[in-house]
């Protein structure tokens, strides 16, 4: 079975083929439960209801029931832990620029004399299923 193990500490796969009901993973010792499509996450063990899904090392949500070993894992049954993070506030500070001669900054002069900068949004989708979001979001 075509599966791969992000990082040592995932109780995830990530399935890189279709993979069928039944077919055996040696690598990791379970049998599918049911059929996977390619990039889709497989259970590498039994997850009980509120375990952390781990993939790339990090949780990226909370088992929603118990989940056996070789089990899809999807929307279906995982819970988003975004609820338990802090709401993110905006505490701008302001300063003044000292003046250089012969420095280089590679930002903007403002209306009102402040220094702007041009600023990059990255999006980093931490599972598959949601690359066409990502994509849409750019």
């Amino acid at each position: 079975m075509n599966v791969i193990r992000i990082h040592p500490d995932d109780n995830v796969a990530v399935a890189l083929e279709a993979v069928a009901e039944g077919e055996v993973c040696e690598d990791f010792g379970f049998t599918l439960r049911q059929g996977v499509e390619a990039g889709h996450k497989i259970a590498l063990k039994d997850i009980k209801i509120g375990d952390p899904i781990v993939k790339y090392g990090c949780v990226i949500g909370r088992a929603d029931c118990d989940i056996n070993s070789g089990e899809w894992v999807h929307t279906h049954n995982v819970k988003t832990t975004l609820e338990q993070a802090d709401e993110a506030k905006y505490k701008p500070a302001s300063c003044r620029l000292r003046e250089y001669e012969n420095e280089y900054f590679n930002g903007f002069l403002r209306a009102d004399g402040r220094a702007g900068v041009r600023n990059e949004i990255w999006i980093l989708p931490t599972v598959g299923c949601v690359n066409s979001i990502a994509q849409r979001l750019a």
